[in-house]
C-alpha cells in the first residue's frame, strides 16, 4: 500500500485538514487594512487643516544634526515636509530654495482673528 497523501496523515495524525487558518489570515489583513486607512485619514485631515491654518506664513527654523545646531533662519512661506523627515522651503535670508535634513523645530506666527 502506498504513502497517504497530505489529508490521510492528518487523519492518520487524529487531526482534521486545516481550512480556517487561510480565513484567519484573511480576517487579520482586513482589520489591519481597515486600521491603515483610518489612522491616515487622521493624518491626512491634521495635515490639510494645518495647511489651511498656516499654509503660506513665513516660519522661524532652528534645525540640528547630533545635538549640534547646523541651520538657523526663516523661511519666506510654506515649509514642506517629506517621508524622510527632509524639510524644504525658501530662505528668507537669500532667498534660495533650501533642503535641510535633521531634527528641526518649526515655529510659526500665530495668524491674527
Amino acid at each position: 500500500m502506498g504513502r497517504p497523501g497530505i489529508a490521510g496523515a492528518a487523519l492518520f495524525l487524529g487531526r482534521r485538514p486545516c481550512k480556517a487558518e487561510p480565513r484567519k489570515a484573511l480576517v487579520y489583513t482586513a482589520v489591519a487594512l481597515a486600521l491603515t486607512g483610518g489612522l491616515t485619514a487622521c493624518t491626512d485631515s491634521k495635515r490639510a487643516r494645518n495647511d489651511a491654518t498656516w499654509g503660506d506664513k513665513p516660519a522661524d527654523i532652528t534645525c540640528w544634526t547630533y545635538g549640534v545646531e547646523n541651520f538657523k533662519g526663516r523661511s519666506t512661506g510654506k515649509v514642506e515636509y517629506d517621508d524622510g523627515g527632509r524639510i524644504s522651503f525658501v530662505d528668507a535670508s537669500n532667498n534660495r530654495y533650501t533642503t535641510i535634513d535633521g531634527d528641526c523645530r518649526v515655529v510659526y506666527m500665530q495668524p491674527s482673528k
